[in-house]
């Protein structure tokens, strides 16, 4: 049996959301899904969340491009939280941007997992 990790998609586009949640569904069929269109109620949600044990292998795409708080400033507060369990949650930034300069700032930065360019796909899940 495959454990299946959960899911946090906090993306301001619920398009978007809502073809992230079809493509883990065909990829993780068991898996929990928590969408969040307001960047803030999303980083309340992530503060709550990893105040508590993580039992499951949790993945959050965040949207890099988002009005109010962007994926970046959302990171800022997410990093500057006392014990982020990396070991459990991974961040992927989920977004449209072509610019160079996002994708760098995610690899140079160690608490983000990956960069993953919308629309999200089948192969890039199965490659997390």
């Amino acid at each position: 049996m495959t454990i299946q990790p959960d899911y946090i998609i906090i993306d301001d586009e619920t398009l978007h959301t809502v073809v992230c949640k079809y493509q883990i569904a065909r990829v993780h069929d068991k898996a929990t899904v928590k969408t969040f269109t307001d960047p803030q109620k999303g980083l309340d949600y992530l503060k709550e969340f990893i105040s508590e044990p993580i039992k499951n292998k949790t993945i959050v795409l965040l949207d890099i491009n988002m009005p109010g708080l962007s994926g970046w400033e959302l990171l800022d507060e997410i990093e500057s939280t006392e014990q982020i369990p990396f070991d459990k949650l991974s961040i992927y930034m989920h977004t449209t941007s072509i610019n160079p300069i996002d994708e760098e700032a995610t690899k140079a930065n160690p608490h983000i997992a990956g960069f993953i360019p919308k629309p999200l796909t089948v192969e890039a899940l199965q490659a997390i």
